[in-house]
This record gives structure tokens, sequence and C-alpha cells, in this order.
């Protein structure tokens, strides 16, 4: 491990390492072991976990069909902990619920099992709805892909002040600074993405379950709650 270097880092640059490697075993074993404990030592890798990580982890599968495997029976005990909470981790810990629905998400969109996370949410609906409460951020875009609209318009709660929140966020990435220079990674644009498509993916809902007026009062709140005209210019464009 270099000087400042993560836990999170290690384990997935050895990852990294092992599969270009084709020490394949190793590799999954790490991916395996990332995916379920990263977030023991490093919080802050929670996006990277079910993104960056999965798609790696994804694209060895292709040359090495055990890690399919692998992905398969991590997102199982990840659900078997969702659905009985007494169920513990490898080593000996509770699961945490909210960290280990984001990751079936990650696993289930990887392994191009929507339907799976569908089927998780309408159990969880059912037998766990306070989790379906504080998960559906998690899981609304999915459902809104499968046009499991209904379903995800159940778990609308304080849109306003949930608009408010995202809005703040946004507002914080974008307060200093230009448009990103040519050339330079588009940050600004990813973060008035992400903010367009949680709010374009609500009015989604609330316009396919027959609520088009909320939608367009919630939209021009969304841009309204922007603080810099060019970035609530960026966001209308997305959204109307």
């Amino acid at each position: 491990m270099t000087d400042g270097q993560s836990v999170g880092s290690l384990w997935l640059e050895q990852a990294q390492e092992a599969a270009e490697q084709r020490r394949f075993a190793e590799a999954v074993a790490t991916y395996v072991r990332f995916h379920e404990h990263v977030l023991d030592h490093d919080p802050g890798m929670r996006g990277v976990r079910a993104s960056f990580a999965v798609g790696d982890w994804g694209r060895l599968a292709v040359a090495y069909p055990p890690a399919r495997d692998a992905m398969m029976a991590t997102r199982e005990r990840a659900v078997t902990r969702l659905k009985d909470p007494s169920v513990l981790r490898d080593d000996g810990t509770p699961g945490v619920a909210l960290d280990d629905l984001q990751g079936v998400v990650a696993l289930n969109e990887e392994l191009r099992r929507p339907e799976d996370t569908v089927d998780l949410v309408r159990w969880l609906d059912s037998h766990r709805p306070d989790l379906a409460v504080e998960g559906a951020s998690i899981v609304r875009a999915v459902l809104v892909a499968e046009g499991e609209l209904e379903l995800a318009a159940r778990y609308l709660e304080d849109l306003d002040a949930t608009v408010e929140a995202w809005a703040a966020v946004l507002n914080e990435q974008t307060a200093h600074g230009p448009e990103d220079p040519p050339g330079a990674p588009p940050t600004r644009a990813s973060h008035v993405r992400i903010y367009a498509d949680r709010v374009g993916q609500v009015l989604t809902v609330l316009r396919g379950t027959g609520q088009p007026d909320r939608a367009d009062q919630l939209a021009a709140a969304a841009i309204t709650a922007v603080g810099r005209p060019d970035v609530a210019a960026a966001v209308r464009t997305r959204l109307l």
C-alpha cells in the first residue's frame, strides 16, 4: 500500500492486476472481498463499489465464467440478509441493509437481471416496507426502466423536501468555476445529469400514474431550486 492509499483502492488495484495477469481465481476472490467489505474500511467508495468495481468484475466474467457464478453467489447472500437480518456476513457481523440493497441492484444490472430487482422490491413491499421506503432512491431507476410505475409511486414521499435536498447537493457541487474546460472530465455535466436523472425518474412516475400537474409543479421547483442560472438552464434542457 502506498502512502495515502486507502484499503479499498488497494483491493481494487490488486483485483485488476490479478485479472490482467490471468490469475483469475485470485481476482474473483478479491472482487468478492472488495464488494462485501470495502465499506467497512472506506465508506467513501460506496459509488465505486456499485459502478466501476462491479463493471470490472463483470468484464472478468466474460473471460472467466466462474466470476459470474461468484457475482450471483454474492448477490444471493445479500438477498438472504435483506430477507432475514439475523443472517450474518462471513466475518460474523450483520449486514447493512441499504448497502446490501445497493449491491444487489448493481449486481443485477451487471448480470442483466433487472427483473430480479423488481421481484426483490415486491418482496420488500410486502415484508419490509420500512426498507422499501429507505431504499426507494436506490431502486427507482430500475422500477422506471422496467415500467413498474405503480410500484415506484408507492414510495414517493415528501417530494418537495427530497428535490430540495438533491438541489442543495448540486448547488454545492457547482458553486465554483465555469463550464468544464475542453479536454477535462465533464464533472459539472455529470453532476447536472445525475440531478436531472433523479428528478426525471420521479417525473416519469408521476406522469405515468396520472399526476401530470404535480409533475409539472415539481419540475418547475427542481429548476428554480438550482442556484446558478447557467446550471439551471442545463437542468431545464434535460427536464423539459
